[in-house]
C-alpha cells in the first residue's frame, strides 16, 4: 500500500474517537450561523437579503458534515467487520489520544507476533481502502 493512502486511512482512524465531537460542532455552526454585530446607525444600505453571501447551507448538502459522517460510519463498518484482536489492535496504536504501546507492546498484549499484528493492521486498512472505493 503507498505511504500516502496508508497515512490518509491512519488519519481517518485517529480521528475516530473525536468525529462525534466534530459532528456536534458542524451542525452547531450550521445551525446557529455568526451574525456580526453592525453598529452602523443610519445612512447605510442594507445587506441584500437574498444575495449570495446570505445563502444557508443545508444540513444535508453540506460537504464538511457528511465527509465527516461518512468517515466515522466507515471506521465503525470496518471495526464490526474485524475480530476482537485486530480492534484491539487499532484501539491501541490509533484511538488512544496518548498511544503508550508500540506494534511490540501491541503483540505483547494480545499474545501475538509483531508480523500478525502488522498483517492484521495492514487486513483492516486494506479493508478501509476497498470502502472508500481506492
Amino acid at each position: 500500500m503507498e505511504r500516502e493512502v496508508f497515512n490518509h486511512i491512519a488519519k481517518l482512524i485517529s480521528d475516530r474517537p473525536e468525529a462525534d465531537a466534530y459532528i456536534k460542532a458542524r451542525l452547531d455552526e450550521l445551525l446557529n450561523p455568526f451574525k456580526e454585530h453592525d453598529e452602523n446607525i443610519g445612512g447605510g444600505k442594507s445587506p441584500a437579503s437574498n444575495g449570495p453571501e446570505n445563502t444557508v447551507i443545508t444540513i444535508a448538502d453540506d460537504k464538511q458534515l457528511n465527509a465527516l459522517k461518512h468517515s466515522r460510519d466507515l471506521v465503525d463498518r470496518c471495526l464490526e467487520q474485524s475480530d476482537s484482536d485486530t480492534v484491539t489492535i487499532i484501539h491501541e496504536l490509533y484511538f488512544k489520544r496518548h498511544p503508550d504501546l508500540t506494534i511490540d507492546g501491541v503483540a505483547d498484549k494480545i499474545h501475538l507476533s509483531p508480523s500478525q499484528v502488522r498483517r492484521r493492521r495492514l487486513k483492516f486498512f486494506e479493508l478501509m481502502r476497498e470502502y472508500l472505493g481506492w
